[in-house]
């Protein structure tokens, strides 16, 4: 009986510190997130009709981008940890550059496919699609400084 009791108590601790690591990391997702809307929104006007097409197919964009990062900073991680050891191979950096190009053009494609439903659905004009694009871009080159400042060189 008291082996049970201790077999539950274990297993509710293990699954609640389980569901707080999901929502934490969730939490932090959509900080993420809602710091990308909110850059859009402070430079992007859009109409009631705009916004209430926009938004929706913004998320599930921001959302695969989310995921992208999430694999650089994988990346990234792997490189700091390699590098801080002085243990990175030729063929580990080999398949990071790999790793490296298709994350880049993933995200290309990404951005791209997104511009091309904004106009295709007619969800924006063009002009407010170009200028969406530019902020991303701005959005990306901030980040790429942040990372390039914590982010030393390979000796």
């Amino acid at each position: 009986m008291r082996f049970t009791s201790t077999l539950v108590a274990i297993s509710l601790i293990l699954f609640s510190s389980f569901a707080f690591a999901e929502s934490v990391n969730d939490l932090k997702k959509n900080i993420v997130l809602d710091q990308g809307k909110l850059a859009v929104m402070e430079n992007l006007l859009l109409s009631d009709e705009e916004s209430e097409k926009f938004w929706p197919v913004f998320r599930q964009f921001q959302e695969n981008l989310y995921n992208l990062d999430k694999k650089h900073f994988e990346l990234i991680s792997s490189y700091l940890q390699q590098n801080k050891d002085k243990s990175l191979t030729d063929e580990q950096a080999k398949n990071m550059i790999d790793v490296y190009f298709t994350l880049l053009e993933n995200r290309r494609r990404l951005l791209n496919d997104f511009a091309f439903v904004l106009d295709v659905e007619k969800v924006l004009p063009v002009k407010k699609i170009f200028r969406y694009l530019q902020i991303q871009q701005n959005i990306d080159a901030v980040e790429q400084y942040e990372i390039s400042k914590k982010v030393p060189l390979l000796e």
